[in-house]
């Protein structure tokens, strides 16, 4: 056969692979924001004042950022405990679920003038973990723990995220609500006593989130 003959129907043949492919992906699409709407309800205001040893104080959100954030629902609070830690917690709820983690933390730090010296998994007690990451300004340093989570699911990026969000769209679970969480500790004695009250706030709010969105999940 000519190759000037054959050409053609080679082109119509890629064509509707090209199609076909177009069609299976908008349907994938489909599903995963069918599964995402489903279970994509919490409210992170709800988030508890008193949340285990820490008492909060809500801090005031300037509109433009919360409209920036994209999120159903922001909080931003300030923590403290009896042995005087502190601690500004930021949680942000998303119903429909973007490739890219929305507002990653390692992009919104240096456009606020920060310096990144660590980014990292940190893991800790029983299957829990979280990005720690140091940063520096003007001298004064901060660390920051950070996540993603969806249930009991924690992930940090674009192709983790992706990863959980197919799981869930195959086994036909509807997804839990994102809730992006962030917890900032000043280093004040040691990077390592900055951890360690991520560690137990991180929790007391990982459990919240976990709780609060399984009971979000199966209330329709």
């Amino acid at each position: 056969m000519d190759f000037v003959e054959s050409t053609p129907r080679y082109l119509l043949i890629a064509a509707v692979c090209i199609a076909a492919t177009q069609v299976g992906l908008s349907h994938f699409q489909h599903e995963t924001e069918v599964h995402v709407a489903r279970g994509a309800k919490c409210d992170v205001t709800e988030l508890p004042i008193q949340l285990g040893a820490w008492t909060g104080t809500n801090t005031e959100i300037d509109p433009r950022m919360s409209a920036h954030i994209g999120g159903l629902s922001v909080v931003e609070r300030s923590y403290s405990n009896h042995r005087n830690e502190q601690a500004l917690v930021h949680l942000a709820s998303f119903s429909v679920v973007t490739p890219d983690p929305p507002h990653a933390p390692e992009e919104c730090y240096p456009g606020a003038g920060w310096k990144i010296l660590q980014n990292e998994w940190w893991h800790y007690g029983k299957n829990r973990s979280f990005r720690w990451m140091l940063v520096e300004r003007d001298g004064a340093k901060a660390g920051v723990a950070y996540w993603y989570q969806s249930g009991e699911q924690v992930t940090s990026n674009r192709r983790e995220l992706r990863a959980l969000m197919q799981k869930l769209r195959w086994q036909g679970e509807a997804f839990p609500p994102l809730v992006k969480v962030m917890v900032q500790v000043p280093v004040e004695s040691s990077v390592v006593a900055a951890r360690t009250v991520a560690e137990e706030l991180g929790t007391d709010i990982f459990e919240w989130v976990r709780d609060h969105s399984n009971s979000a999940t199966t209330g329709g």
